[in-house]
């Protein structure tokens, strides 16, 4: 059963200044998306088992994959945008919103061409809300472990 509904998704896009109204385009977008998208209950120990069992492919400077010798010459923005720019990297590295994509099964399969916009459509139906996709890699990971641990202590 997902956390949010389609609408209240499209809801906290508004509010959060991802839409600017529900005529707009990208919520058409983001309604055929959530369709798409499969209930994922424990999305957070999923995405953190993942990154745990494979640190080597985790990296909060790109979505997937970055040639890390750009990182330095890029700015904030284009590093947020990596994925975009940087349409040869070979998809093995994900940040968390990355992981969430890839292990959702979606990723490649929706249509999407926002991987940021997909992730946070993925997290609030399936969690109701969104981790810092822009912390650093330390700081995500201890989102995430708290994320899931505070799911489990509701669960209890």
């Amino acid at each position: 059963m997902p956390k949010l509904t389609c609408e209240e998704v499209i809801k906290v896009l508004i509010e959060d200044g991802d839409l600017d109204g529900e005529d707009q385009p990208v919520a058409v977008y983001a309604r055929a998306i959530y369709a798409r998208l499969p209930d994922m209950p424990d999305l957070d120990a999923e995405v953190y088992q993942a990154i745990k069992e494979n640190p080597e492919h985790f990296s909060m400077a790109t979505w997937h994959s970055l040639n890390r010798d750009l990182i330095p010459m890029m700015s904030p923005l284009d590093r947020k945008t990596s994925f975009e720019r940087e349409p040869t990297a070979c998809g093995t590295t994900h940040c968390i919103a990355g992981w969430a994509c890839v292990l959702s099964g979606a990723y490649g399969k929706t249509g999407e061409a926002d991987t940021a916009l997909l992730a946070r459509i993925l997290y609030l139906k399936n969690t109701g809300s969104v981790p810092d996709f822009f912390g650093t890699d330390a700081e995500a990971l201890e989102e995430l472990r708290a994320r899931a641990e505070k799911k489990d202590e509701v669960q209890s």
